[in-house]
């Protein structure tokens, strides 16, 4: 992820994602100011990690 400004000077959160054997793409989200787009981001870190670590857990359990 990262944080960038649009040519009208609004923060923009880009979240890029791609699939083996896909083009990548990304979604762009527009905030009027950085704040909303750094928060956004830590909350998505923080769920990407919980789930992360939910994942192992489910492989620690099936041995």
């Amino acid at each position: 992820m990262e944080i960038g400004n649009t040519l009208f000077g609004e923060a923009c959160l880009i979240r890029p994602w791609e699939r083996i054997g896909t083009r990548g793409q990304a979604m762009a989200r527009h905030f009027q100011r950085e704040e909303g787009a750094v928060r956004l981001s830590s909350i998505l870190r923080g769920e990407r990690a919980a789930a992360d670590i939910g994942h192992a857990r489910l492989r620690q359990d099936r041995g």
